[in-house]
């Protein structure tokens, strides 16, 4: 955790940060954070499910997902997202986004009103593969 130490020298405010690593430390941690999942079904664990606005300026879902209970502990807390594009407009395409993950969650919704907190906490089964940049996608869900 940083801690935050405010310094005066010579009259001057200097503020020094406690960070708690070294940077060769933080580029070692950076480089494994950043390293592709390989391929294949994982079980993920929504950390977070907030709207959001797209480039496009059309609404959206965004999911924040973490790999959960796997046999290799260092996949355990990979993030991942997943953006699900709201109607809007009566433009309803994509909406399959929102149905898949919801079904995949175990859950429904009713009316036109959905409650994203109730997403929190809960895990599903993804297809996960490398994109062409090298980063994780959901490719699907089981």
């Amino acid at each position: 955790m940083a801690n935050f130490i405010n310094l005066f020298i010579g009259g001057t405010h200097m503020p020094l940060v406690e960070i708690g690593s070294s940077m060769t430390d933080a580029e070692e941690f950076s480089k494994k954070e950043r390293e592709p999942l390989p391929n294949g079904p994982y079980t993920l664990r929504v950390n977070n499910c907030e709207p959001r606005t797209a480039k496009s300026g059309r609404p959206m879902l965004n999911f924040r997902l973490e790999v959960a209970e796997n046999p290799n502990p260092d996949y355990n807390g990979k993030t991942m997202f997943y953006n699900c594009p709201l109607p809007d407009n009566g433009n309803s395409k994509g909406i399959g986004f929102l149905v898949q993950i919801v079904k995949a969650l175990g859950q429904e919704w009713e009316g036109t009103n959905i409650n994203t907190d109730e997403f929190v906490g809960l895990t599903c089964t993804a297809n996960v593969s490398t994109d062409e940049k090298g980063w994780n996608q959901i490719d699907s869900f089981a």
